[in-house]
């Protein structure tokens, strides 16, 4: 069995050899005891890492709870042919916060996009809400115009190709 040395025999030992004697007795085996902290670094470690990942998962729970991409307004809307219209927009929050400024707005009669929803021109205007975001990604939301002539017919079923 390996006896366990002391600090003063260490201390001693390297003052030899820094010293320079030579002689035998400063070239005594000296073994300095192995630490068994490397196991339980290691559990504190992993402890500390699913701690962390967890309360990570429960802030961002608790952060997107209100997250929200949704049409403010109506899904299909007619217009009678030179009435007013206003879009109404998206509501978008991400991680907690208001982007709805940032959302992109593409307007589409039949194949061709336009600039905008015009009254004076009859036809079914698709208006598509897209926004780059991390949390959405590629997701968006679109809402049917629809412009005609004398009465609108609200329940007339507009089919949407995306």
């Amino acid at each position: 069995m390996a006896r366990k040395s002391t600090k003063n025999e260490i201390f001693d030992f390297v003052k030899d050899i820094v010293d320079g004697d030579d002689d035998k007795s400063s070239k005594r085996n000296v073994k300095i005891p192995k630490s068994k902290s490397k196991r339980t670094t290691f559990f504190v470690f992993v402890v500390f890492f699913v701690l962390g990942a967890l309360l990570a998962v429960i802030c961002f729970n608790a952060l997107c709870q209100d997250d929200t991409f949704q049409l403010v307004g109506e899904k299909q809307v007619v217009v009678a042919l030179g009435e007013e219209y206003h879009d109404e927009g998206v509501k978008i929050v991400s991680m907690g916060r208001d982007i709805s400024q940032n959302a992109q707005v593409t307007v589409k009669l039949g194949d061709q996009v336009v600039d905008g929803v015009d009254v004076n021109v009859e036809g079914t205007y698709i208006i598509t809400y897209t926004v780059d975001d991390v949390r959405y990604g590629e997701f968006y939301v679109y809402r049917v115009v629809t412009v005609q002539g004398g009465e609108p017919d609200v329940n007339e079923d507009v089919t949407v190709q995306d």
